[in-house]
């Protein structure tokens, strides 16, 4: 696979996992009653922890690694949300 059709996948992979946090998460923000920008931080760690140990087994490393920094986004806009929701309760 050259470089670019890499980095197309790359991009749709990404667009499919933002559409699936903002979904999921607000399907989860109204079971189970929190707010939709904590749920959605959650539902995208969730997606990077499944897809990770994916990629992991399979061998896949440059896809474990686009989802590795995926995860550390999801864990900066989590310990953002988290500290906001603190200052504001």
């Amino acid at each position: 696979m050259d470089l670019f059709s890499s980095l197309l996948l790359a991009a749709v992979f990404i667009i499919l996992m933002i559409v699936l946090r903002r979904a999921f998460g607000r399907l989860a923000a109204r079971v189970f009653q929190i707010s939709e920008e904590r749920a959605q931080v959650m539902v995208w760690l969730g997606l990077c922890a499944v897809l990770l140990v994916f990629f992991v087994a399979e061998g896949r490393l440059e896809w474990s690694l686009l989802v590795g920094l995926a995860a550390l986004y999801g864990l900066y806009r989590a310990r953002k949300v988290f500290r906001k929701e603190r200052v504001y309760s």
